[in-house]
């Protein structure tokens, strides 16, 4: 989603141990000029601690993801 929104990788440097301390500390720069809703399940999906990320049920549930989205459609063919 990030890469998609900015047209680049949120972490990314030439020197790979640099690279992964970038990866370990979560260190990105946010795109410009994207909503607040966008931003925090940015913020959630680059979460470090995996017991910590959002998961595939909460980001489907998410106000960003579920513009103009029916849930029904999904709890209909039981995909939730």
């Amino acid at each position: 989603l990030y890469t998609m929104v900015k047209g680049e990788l949120p972490f990314d440097d030439a020197n790979l141990a640099v690279l992964f301390d970038k990866i370990e500390r979560a260190m990105y720069t946010m795109p410009r000029g994207i909503s607040r809703d966008l931003r925090n399940l940015i913020d959630q999906l680059l979460t470090v601690d995996p017991s910590k990320r959002i998961t595939i049920p909460e980001i489907v549930r998410d106000p960003w993801f579920t513009v103009g989205f029916d849930h029904n459609v999904l709890l209909d063919q039981q995909l939730l």
